[in-house]
């Protein structure tokens, strides 16, 4: 049977990785060439002092919780910072990742089983399309509005920021204004492809757990496809199934916890602001939508991984049921001993998370909902007295 390419649906991803300096080529990690210095520089310019920019400025003004609240695309954007640069940093760990997902072990073995992944993955690739098309509509809302709303004629940019010239003046005002856009688009592209990476590594993890329970129906049983004659000899095999996947899942916690605890401690805050400011700006204009399409793309940013850590948990606690649907029975003493010591070390689930404090699941993702509805109506009751 043909080796089954996990990297394949990725392709696209590892692209807009490349073309941001963020994928140096085959196996290849950072090092003194052309490349690392694009990444540097990319990184710095569009990246670090596009953010820079703004919170200079917001140190220049008297502060309100309107002038917060109209900044607060900056917390967005500096997640999006930490993410690319913790992506960067372990970028020897995410290609070892990459690498042992091709290995034999973490291979399909039965027509059912690739088409089962084949589809887990076809449906990744379709909530991929759909993450980019809701980023990008945000990039050009908040890139545009000025010029929706005519605010342009007052040399007003998408994002307050200081700069170190007069950029009210031509040609600097469109200079400066296609600046940020471009670095608006740029942060975004790293973001969400960084998102959907991580989001399709779950997938991949969720994947393995139906192989795993998939095999251990069919271990011992001989008119399967891929069942295994010896059950002693399958049974072995299993146990390094399971063990490569903790091993992978440890190593993947290890990439995104810095990601994920960035993401999960702004979220709430951050779509706060955005309800508040929803409250502040009119109704239907271009402002009004721009802040809508933020709150889209950032709430389905957190759902994503909340869902898919759920999926693993869930296709995880099938794996003790698995053990006792393979033919154990009429297997020796050893054999089923063995078995049941499996059967109680897996209703342990794998469970993705932060730093050992947020469980990535649909419960923690109401939460953080309920969280950013709180801080909102205390926003709201700050700065609307209560009418008598």
């Amino acid at each position: 049977m043909e080796k089954f390419d996990w990297h394949k649906r990725l392709q696209p991803l590892l692209f807009f990785f490349r073309i941001v300096g963020l994928w140096p080529k085959k196996q290849e990690l950072y090092s003194y060439n052309l490349y690392t210095l694009y990444t540097a520089l990319s990184f710095i310019l569009f990246d670090v002092c596009h953010n820079l920019f703004q919170v200079v400025q917001m140190f220049l003004i008297p502060m309100d919780l309107e002038a917060v609240a109209g900044s607060l695309f900056i917390a967005v954007q500096a997640v999006a910072v930490i993410k690319v640069f913790a992506f960067i940093r372990q970028m020897k760990m995410i290609k070892e990742l990459m690498l042992k997902l091709n290995d034999d072990i973490f291979q399909p073995r039965t027509h059912e089983q690739r088409v089962r992944v084949s589809a887990a993955l076809q449906f990744w690739w379709r909530i991929y399309v759909g993450y980019q098309l809701t980023l990008a509509c945000t990039v050009v809302l908040w890139s545009s509005f000025p010029l929706l709303d005519k605010s342009y004629k007052e040399s007003r940019l998408p994002f307050v920021a200081w700069y170190p010239y007069d950029y009210t003046k031509s040609p600097l005002y469109e200079i400066t204004y296609f600046y940020q856009s471009f670095s608006l688009a740029f942060l975004n592209v790293c973001n969400s492809n960084l998102d959907m990476f991580a989001v399709c590594l779950m997938i991949c993890i969720g994947a393995q757990c139906d192989i795993l329970c998939d095999n251990l129906k069919g271990l011992g049983h001989l008119e399967e496809e891929g069942g295994y004659n010896d059950f002693n000899s399958g049974f072995l095999d299993i146990i390094r199934e399971h063990k490569e996947i903790l091993i992978f899942v440890a190593k993947f916690n290890l990439f995104v916890d810095k990601i994920l605890l960035a993401q999960f401690v702004t979220t709430a805050s951050s779509l706060a602001l955005c309800f508040f400011q929803l409250t502040l700006v009119p109704a239907f204009s271009s402002e009004f939508f721009s802040i809508v399409s933020l709150i889209i793309s950032t709430t389905s940013q957190i759902f994503l991984y909340c869902w898919y850590g759920n999926e693993i948990d869930a296709k995880s606690s099938k794996i003790t049921y698995s053990a006792f649907k393979s033919g154990w029975i009429g297997t020796s003493y050893e054999a089923q001993r063995a078995l049941l010591i499996f059967s109680l070390r897996t209703q342990q689930q794998i469970t993705i998370k932060t730093f050992n404090l947020f469980p990535l699941s649909l419960v923690t993702f109401m939460t953080i909902m309920r969280t950013a509805w709180s801080y909102f109506v205390v926003l709201r009751q700050v700065n609307v007295p209560e009418q008598n």
